[in-house]
């Protein structure tokens, strides 16, 4: 089974409706929600990157929240606080997918192609595809995921939420510190890093290139959306010419 998936994905046979036979994954992308968590100073990156250039037709969900801080930058002030939101989002949309899965995605990603067919063949009896943070570290980025709405899914997402009010006061404290410091305490989770195609700032900041085969690419590793917006376009820009 597993052949056969990777099989229709890489020659682009994913079947046109239902499910993929004896698992769980949709086999198109509208069968599957996409949500996101938009503030108002991120809205510019939604409005101009993220949904533009998105390539699957998934069911968009979309929240919107009360700015915390006055810029929404990277450990700035209220970015606790708009990331506990982001975990809220994430628990209801367990609850809301029950048995099926969906994927959470921040707004500050250009999409280069679908991503679904890539999905749908990797996930198999995975609980979550996460992307990786930097290629020679084990760190999760939450900025990017498929999850399997389950039992084992919202145990760590609910450990998450714990970890982050109980450590409110320290001086790094969000959904994805929280989430990979829950990882341990989850070891029944099937967690499996995305490939490098589904991008981090992490090459374009410290590498200056853009991996083979690019499906997407999030514009982390930088701080404030004025910086977002430029890393996105040089990105844009130089994907273009290869």
């Amino acid at each position: 089974m597993k052949a056969k998936i990777i099989a229709y994905a890489i020659i682009g046979l994913i079947p046109t409706s239902g499910f993929l036979a004896t698992t769980h994954i949709p086999a198109i992308a509208s069968d599957v929600r996409i949500y996101v968590l938009i503030t108002p100073s991120h809205e510019p990156l939604f409005k101009k990157w993220f949904r533009p250039t998105l390539k699957d037709k998934y069911n968009l969900v979309i929240r919107r929240k009360a700015q915390g801080g006055a810029s929404g930058s990277y450990m700035g002030p209220g970015w606790t606080q708009a990331t506990l939101k982001k975990v809220d989002l994430i628990l209801d949309a367990i609850k809301e997918n029950w048995g099926k899965p969906f994927i959470y995605s921040d707004v500050d990603i250009q999409f280069f192609q679908p991503t679904w067919p890539t999905l749908a063949a990797l996930l198999e009896d995975n609980d979550m595809l996460i992307q990786q943070e930097k290629p020679h570290k084990q760190t999760c980025c939450t900025g990017f995921f498929v999850c399997v709405a389950n039992e084992r899914t919202q145990k760590i997402w609910q450990d998450v939420r714990s970890y982050m009010i109980e450590h409110a006061a320290g001086k790094r404290n969000d959904d994805q510190w929280g989430f990979n410091c829950s990882l341990g305490r989850n070891p029944e989770l099937k967690c499996a890093k995305l490939p490098a195609t589904f991008m981090s700032g992490f090459y374009w900041v410290a590498q200056h290139r853009i991996p083979k085969g690019v499906i997407m690419h999030h514009a982390n590793f930088t701080i404030g959306v004025k910086n977002k917006m430029k890393q996105l376009a040089q990105v844009h820009r130089r994907q273009r010419k290869q």
